[in-house]
């Protein structure tokens, strides 16, 4: 990170006094760097082989650290007596697209000791405090957050998804896959923010927070890295592509921890990812009477292109937008429920199933999620119920809940 940039995030705080009142950044020496948020105090120095960065959560003096290192050695000595400790190390080197992934390592209370080789990187992060981390009964819970991703100072590592142009792993900007985090169940246990559950279980979704303000707020959107084969087919597009759904989960994770927690910070970020929405969605979009569905898709490298609207992105854009309650985020949410009312009986396939997206010129098709429509509709209606205006939408999401509810039951 740059001392310009750094001045530069600086300047976005100071304009945004409002949000974060109770923040306080300074910048002491060139190579380091401290920021006070509400609920965490951050401390990030860097050196020629990378950087590490330090989290000292206020409530419970939990401390959380991750980093990037290359070409160095790196060691984590072993943890004062009563201190508990969780977090992995990943080693790697930078491939098409992504990372490709040579070694992983569990962090825990005992020392270690790395030599990185030459063009290797190393990754790592980890939580310590005092008491029980995670409860032995969620302890498969807590490992199963970690399956086929990594955390690092850069985002969300995770396994290719088919269909994606890369080598190794790719940094996406979603928390998609993240279903613990994102709604708190595991085989029906809600761990969203439970103390009780350890401590670890608590404090890594505000970790994961951090990690992703500076990402969303410098621009308001992460692009993803590889090239998608089935968005290349359709339209043409290449790497570096937005996507509504990745960013836009990003952001309502943000806002659904921030007011959790009461840190202004999340919610300052998750409106910087509102503005760009905005914007995308004023220039790409369907008109449905009178409403519209966004476009899931755009390209830098082809900016007269639409694409198709999925349901399923459409939603999860209402949910986002009445979540963070903002009178222009409302209003666009509105127009997108309109769109959705008006087409109600158009969303509904041969074989009774929701159909996938909306391709312009009334043509609505293709085969939907099983389960994550169905969950986002549910999402809906609930947050529907916590407006009064809400009523007048209730009628068509209930209805497509019971379409796909049915669907699945019948074995769909």
């Amino acid at each position: 990170m740059t001392r310009k940039f750094i001045l530069a995030f600086i300047c976005m705080i100071i304009l945004n006094t409002m949000v974060i009142s109770s923040a306080r950044a300074e910048n002491n020496e060139n190579n380091s760097y401290r920021f006070d948020y509400k609920t965490a105090v951050l401390t990030k120095n860097w050196f020629n082989g990378g950087y590490e960065v330090e989290y000292q959560f206020k409530e419970d003096g939990v401390i959380a650290k991750l980093g990037k290192i290359s070409n160095k050695l790196f060691t984590i000595p072993q943890a004062e007596n009563g201190i508990e400790r969780v977090g992995k190390v990943a080693i790697g080197k930078y491939v098409k697209n992504g990372f490709k992934i040579l070694k992983q390592l569990d962090i825990s209370e005992k020392n270690i000791s790395i030599n990185i080789n030459p063009g290797e990187t190393l990754f790592y992060w980890y939580l310590e405090g005092k008491g029980t981390a995670v409860d032995d009964k969620y302890i498969f819970n807590w490992t199963s957050l970690f399956k086929n991703r990594i955390l690092t100072s850069e985002g969300i590592y995770s396994v290719p998804i088919a269909g994606y142009d890369t080598e190794g792993w790719f940094s996406n900007p979603s928390l998609y896959w993240e279903y613990a985090v994102l709604n708190g169940y595991y085989g029906g246990n809600n761990v969203w923010l439970r103390k009780d559950l350890g401590w670890a279980f608590y404090y890594y979704p505000q970790l994961l927070c951090l990690v992703y303000i500076p990402l969303i707020s410098k621009d308001g959107v992460i692009y993803t890295k590889p090239t998608s084969s089935y968005l290349k087919n359709l339209y043409g597009f290449g790497e570096s592509f937005y996507d509504t759904r990745f960013n836009t989960d990003s952001a309502d994770f943000l806002v659904q921890v921030g007011k959790t927690v009461g840190e202004p910070a999340d919610i300052w970020a998750a409106r910087k990812y509102q503005d760009y929405f905005l914007k995308h969605a004023a220039k790409y979009h369907h008109t449905i009477g009178s409403g519209l569905l966004i476009a899931d898709y755009s390209w830098n490298q082809k900016p007269s292109v639409i694409t198709h609207a999925s349901l399923n992105h459409n939603l999860a854009e209402i949910n986002f937008l009445l979540r963070l309650g903002d009178s222009n985020g409302i209003s666009l949410a509105k127009q997108i429920l309109e769109a959705i009312k008006g087409g109600t009986y158009q969303w509904i396939s041969p074989e009774k199933d929701l159909y996938y997206a909306y391709y312009d010129h009334n043509d609505y098709h293709g085969k939907d999620y099983k389960i994550l429509t169905l969950r986002d509709l549910k999402i809906t209606k609930q947050l529907l119920s916590n407006y009064s205006w809400g009523n007048v939408y209730l009628p068509a999401i209930e209805y497509l809940i019971n379409i796909k509810s049915q669907y699945i039951s019948r074995g769909g």
